[in-house]
């Protein structure tokens, strides 16, 4: 079946599995097959389309680093909208990838290695550990168990 995860979400995480942060669209490809089956066998050219067409927004800037011997732009993540920015309907991309996982929509070795770098950034000070910045967002890194505690608490708390 196909997952109902947006075509900007799988870019975002494709991209957080790769070190360096940035690919082009071919690896981009790739990737995604690995992070969902379904789409090994999906219609290429539709999905490959749609794919080209959501890295033409602003959630994804072109890194032009490639010399001129590569072919092809790298893709990397414009971190405004990664996490303050609005993305699709005012919700971050970070909040789109963390509802993402908690659907369980995403092999649960991508989320070990995502809640793995997010808890290297959050160790290392990358990400603003305040009260304030974090009210309702997901920082540190969490169990499935604590975090859909969190989720039943923030949304006992919202309403």
């Amino acid at each position: 079946y196909r997952p109902n995860i947006s075509y900007p979400v799988l870019i975002a995480i494709a991209l957080m599995m790769c070190e360096t942060g940035k690919m082009r669209v071919k690896e981009l490809y790739k990737t995604i097959c690995e992070l969902c089956p379904y789409y090994k066998d999906a219609k290429k050219n539709t999905w490959q389309n749609a794919i080209r067409h959501s890295l033409t927004n602003d959630d994804f800037l072109v890194d032009k680093t490639a010399s001129n011997s590569d072919r092809g732009n790298y893709y990397r993540i414009n971190q405004e909208k990664w996490d303050d920015g609005q993305f699709k309907r005012g919700m971050s991309l970070r909040k789109k990838v963390e509802k993402c996982f908690s659907k369980g929509e995403i092999e649960d070795r991508f989320v070990q290695k995502y809640r793995e770098m997010e808890a290297h950034k959050w160790e290392n000070g990358e990400i603003d550990q305040s009260v304030e910045a974090n009210e309702n967002r997901f920082t540190a890194p969490l169990s499935s168990d604590s975090y859909a505690n969190r989720r039943s608490i923030n949304s006992n708390a919202n309403g």
